[in-house]
């Protein structure tokens, strides 16, 4: 039996077992598949049938969720065709790439807020290594007892302070973040 609201426990499944998608799931689903889908077609189009690559301008562009790019892509499509038909096609592609690419960030660029507000100050950065370390200490002596943490638990909590360091670290480099600089009170300036 499936309880009927989440407050009874709902986990996602049928009574057999079999998980069934709750509506925001379903909908993120069907506008991935319209995106992957439509990148499918539009690279078999691409690939089986050169002559027709300057037509395929207005796909990019909705695969993109970028009209504006509509002309510009045409253009470029239309010199890589008088090139070549292998030009035109590696320029095809790497349209359909860069579109995806442009969907993709415009759908997950939200996601990266959160983690760029972390990033900028070194105190959040610290607070969060602390709280992960801190709440695997807290896990590893309640799954084993205070004496495995203080035997064996001490170098888990090392490793996965080390890995959250050395992640923010990369993060930051690869998302040119720099740290906020602090500013003390006595060198105020107006």
């Amino acid at each position: 039996m499936v309880p009927a609201s989440p407050a009874e426990g709902y986990t996602g499944c049928s009574a057999d077992g079999q998980p069934v998608l709750i509506p925001w799931q379903l909908l993120v689903a069907v506008a991935v598949i319209l995106v992957v889908g439509g990148a499918a077609v539009t690279a078999y189009r691409m690939l089986v049938s050169p002559a027709s690559l300057v037509g395929q301008a207005r796909d990019l562009a909705w695969i993109a969720g970028r009209p504006d790019m509509r002309e510009p892509w045409h253009d470029a499509l239309e010199a890589s065709a008088e090139v070549s038909t292998a030009q035109a096609r590696l320029t095809a592609l790497s349209l359909l790439r860069a579109a995806v690419r442009l969907r993709l960030g415009g759908w997950l660029g939200g996601a990266w807020r959160p983690v760029d507000w972390v990033l900028v100050s070194p105190s959040r950065t610290q607070a969060l290594t602390a709280m992960a370390v801190g709440a695997d200490a807290v896990y590893i002596e309640y799954a084993n007892g205070l004496t495995s943490l203080l035997t064996d638990g001490w170098g888990w909590c090392g490793s996965c302070g080390l890995a959250l360091i050395s992640l923010t670290a990369w993060l930051r480099r690869v998302r040119s973040i720099e740290l906020a600089e602090r500013r003390r009170q006595n060198d105020r300036t107006p």
